[in-house]
């Protein structure tokens, strides 16, 4: 969870601004972060990419934005999307997450990852179902979400796309698929941080 945030700034790259800031959850560990808003390219995605540093075990868990949970005919929380309702469902994969409902589009996707050394990481699509009332808009929400756990003594990169679409969005039902499909090209800026 982000807190104590001990630097923050905008930056400028490639004439867009970026977010960057620095934070210790834990004295042994470090997050650096760069936020990269949506692109004309890819209007519904923004980009993350994180730098974490940690002196313990780590369980990580990147979440996108949290949207209703819960089915149009019955309030029953969503399951896997159907043929019958293609706009109203959750869907997971090695690569990200996914839910759609009738307060729009939200999702998750891992663009890479890289672990100093080269040791092996794997970040795994998921939805977590937050607790209920945990929300100040809807009562029970689903928040697509990335996971992975983190050795002690290790340096990883995270690069992901987080998705968003809202209901109040013209037309939203029809081009949430088409603009999930329009994912964000990471700038070569980020590509020599995370390399060098």
């Amino acid at each position: 969870m982000r807190r104590e945030v001990e630097d923050a700034e905008i930056l400028t790259k490639d004439g867009l601004p970026v977010l960057y800031s620095v934070m210790h959850p834990w004295a042994d560990v470090e997050v650096t972060s760069w936020l990269l808003p949506p692109t004309d390219e890819a209007p519904n995605w923004h980009l993350r990419v994180h730098k974490i540093t940690t002196g313990r075990d780590l369980q990580s868990a990147e979440g996108g934005f949290a949207i209703l949970g819960t089915r149009r005919d019955n309030g029953r929380m969503l399951t896997g999307f159907t043929d019958a309702s293609p706009n109203e469902g959750t869907a997971e994969c090695e690569t990200g997450a996914c839910v759609a409902s009738r307060a729009g589009a939200s999702a998750v996707f891992e663009l890479g990852h890289l672990a100093e050394g080269g040791a092996k990481i794997e970040r795994r699509g998921g939805v977590c179902a937050a607790d209920a009332n945990s929300n100040l808009i809807e009562a029970r929400t689903l928040l697509p979400t990335l996971y992975a756990d983190l050795k002690a003594g290790s340096t990883t990169w995270f690069l992901t796309a987080v998705f968003g679409l809202p209901a109040e969005a013209e037309g939203w039902e029809d081009r949430w698929r088409v603009e999930w499909g329009k994912k964000p090209i990471v700038p070569g800026w980020v590509e020599e941080m995370v390399k060098a």
